[in-house]
């Protein structure tokens, strides 16, 4: 077994069993084939959800994106794949939010799926809303939303066109924080 580095492919699931170490995870496909990836190789995660009206429970599907663009897909033919899911989100998330922070104390914009995060504020499309005016960022409902102090919700997105959700977030919450000297 080798850590990936290169090549593109698409892992559509179907993993025996996949191990999440302190340094990344390793996919075990079965008859002798494993992958593994660092936690510093992946760059993203989306995340979607699908309720059916016959099941009581949320069906997740997790893709998580490697540097090289090849993409494992997480969902429910893994016992406990949100929990497993949620890990690797976390771990994804820790790598690239200090990057985005870097980026933007430089003066750069953000980009983060549909939305555009800055010193400024929070943009989608041509719509802006000034940080002293976000009262929180969130997935809600599988949106992901801007709202702001009167209540309003600004900008939405729907969560699986959001990757890197969960860094999107808590790179807002440190932004939108008026006390906070760098964000998170």
């Amino acid at each position: 077994m080798s850590v990936r580095r290169g090549g593109s492919s698409i892992r559509r699931g179907g993993y025996r069993s996949i191990y999440l170490f302190t340094g990344g995870l390793v996919l075990d496909e079965g008859g002798g084939r494993r992958s593994a990836y660092l936690w510093d190789d992946l760059v993203s995660v989306t995340v979607s959800g699908v309720r059916h009206a016959d099941r009581k429970r949320t069906s997740y599907r997790f893709t998580v994106t490697a540097a090289d663009g090849g993409q494992i897909r997480l969902g429910d033919e893994l016992p406990d794949a949100r929990e497993l899911g949620e890990n690797v989100t976390t771990e994804v998330a820790q790598r690239v939010l200090p990057g985005y922070v870097e980026r933007i104390e430089a003066g750069e914009n953000v980009r983060v799926g549909p939305f555009e995060v800055g010193q400024d504020g929070i943009r989608r499309e041509d719509e802006l809303v000034p940080w002293p005016a976000v009262d929180e960022v969130d997935i809600d409902n599988g949106m992901v939303v801007v709202r702001t102090h009167d209540g309003v919700q600004s900008l939405s997105a729907i969560a699986s066109q959001v990757p890197n959700a969960v860094a999107l977030i808590k790179l807002c919450q440190g932004l939108s924080d008026e006390d906070a000297v760098t964000p998170y």
